[in-house]
């Protein structure tokens, strides 16, 4: 209920300033605040660790990607695509290395590693 509220007077306050824009941003934030919501009423049930570092960053990421889309032409959002991009790489490479590993094995070994012992 909280994020519909507040997609909805979002959406009203910035709908005269940047038009259809204001109908994506409303519903980002309107789930951003039903994410908080919901982070908050399941933290003693379910504990997810989250790292503020990388969370804060990628959130900053994400708001400054949107102004600069709604108000600059296609080149400058190639060039922001492709920084956000690099970006997000640099934080997630473990990860990537890890997913490309297990798509090489199943190409060319025709299996998946994994930890599970066979029989």
């Amino acid at each position: 209920m909280y994020g519909a509220l507040t997609n909805l007077f979002v959406n009203l306050i910035l709908i005269k300033y940047v038009g259809l824009f204001a109908a994506a941003f409303s519903t980002f934030v309107g789930f951003f605040i039903m994410w908080i919501t919901r982070m908050y009423d399941v933290k003693d049930d379910f504990p997810i660790a989250l790292n503020k570092f990388k969370f804060t960053i990628y959130l900053f990421l994400a708001i400054s990607m949107s102004i600069v889309v709604i108000f600059t032409n296609t080149a400058v959002d190639i060039i922001l695509i492709l920084c956000t991009t690099f970006i997000f790489v640099i934080f997630n490479i473990n990860i990537i290395k890890k997913i490309v590993d297990k798509l090489y094995n199943f190409m060319f070994n025709g299996r998946m590693k994994n930890n599970v012992k066979q029989k």
